[in-house]
């Protein structure tokens, strides 16, 4: 357990100078300081230091080195290491030259975790066992001996009331769309909302995040589809949100009428062989048949004159 805090020491902390990438190694600084009397005696400022060292250790070797001054001498007022003074370092770079060169040519195991310790994942803040809306942010990995690991869930983060009554209306003469919600009245002042639109199936975008419950989305396209989400945030920790609550609208495609020409040119017909031969047979004259009584009657009218 102890090694595994002094392995972040050397890769997060205050010993990064003595890391070496790719070599298992846990290591911890430390610096001895002057009493008030002695810093007053001597005239040391603010933050000065008489000794810095190094420890470090991987499963082969451990390496301590100690940087500092004899404060016993005759111009002990110099003996120090200034603050933010790069000579600070020295025990860090020391150890790492050293480390490195003896560890080049072997294989450095990691360290192997007993038997008897158990890795759990804890909430930050509480160091207890995170709840269904812990963030996962929140969540930190650390040792216990087994047996006293934390049994009991934390009521840190309680889970978020999400929006209601989302509405979303098209104002065609505005060309907006008017989005709407409601949220319960106790909680409403505790809460940011983030306003989301996705496009025609597109990728998810974030509008805007504000404590008002309305929101008006300009410049809207006719025939798309507009899919909008109202999330709610916890203002004290903003990693907090609801489960999102979304409203489709789709806009339908503008019709546009096209003008008929007045000189339009008419539709050419194609005539129907048969009534052209009906037609010709209307233009020949039938030959006239004389009566037989009408010509004898002729005939007789002829004779008696």
């Amino acid at each position: 357990m102890i090694t595994d805090m002094l392995k972040t020491a050397v890769t997060d902390g205050t010993g990064g100078v003595a890391n070496i990438p790719g070599l298992p190694m846990a290591g911890k600084t430390g610096t001895t300081n002057f009493d008030q009397a002695e810093r007053e005696r001597l005239g040391i400022p603010e933050g000065g230091v008489p000794d810095i060292w190094f420890s470090g250790y991987t499963t082969n070797y451990t390496i301590s080195v100690w940087t500092g001054f004899n404060r016993n001498a005759e111009n002990a007022s110099n003996n120090f290491f200034p603050s933010g003074a790069n000579s600070r370092q020295a025990a860090q770079q020391i150890f790492k030259a050293i480390m490195q060169n003896v560890s080049a040519d072997i294989e450095t195991a990691d360290f192997t975790m007993p038997n008897s310790v158990v890795r759990v994942g804890v909430e930050r803040s509480t160091g207890l066992l995170p709840s269904d809306w812990t963030p996962q942010s929140e969540i930190i990995q650390e040792l216990f001996v087994r047996g006293n690991e934390p049994t009991r869930v934390s009521e840190q983060f309680v889970e978020l009331d999400p929006p209601t009554n989302l509405m979303a209306s098209y104002e065609e003469s505005a060309n907006q769309i008017i989005v709407t919600w409601n949220y319960p009245d106790d909680k409403r002042e505790s809460v940011t909302f983030e306003i989301q639109v996705s496009i025609d199936g597109g990728s998810t975008q974030t509008l805007d995040r504000k404590k008002e419950m309305q929101y008006i989305f300009s410049d809207v396209s006719p025939g798309s589809s507009y899919v909008f989400s109202v999330i709610a945030i916890s203002d004290d920790n903003s990693s907090l949100r609801s489960d999102p609550v979304s409203v489709e609208v789709k806009i339908e495609e503008e019709i546009i009428e096209e003008e008929i020409e007045e000189d339009e040119e008419e539709e050419e017909t194609i005539p129907d062989p048969l009534e052209e031969i009906v037609d010709d047979d209307d233009d020949e004259e039938e030959p006239i048949i004389d009566d037989p009584v009408d010509q004898a009657t002729n005939e007789e009218e002829t004779e008696t004159e």
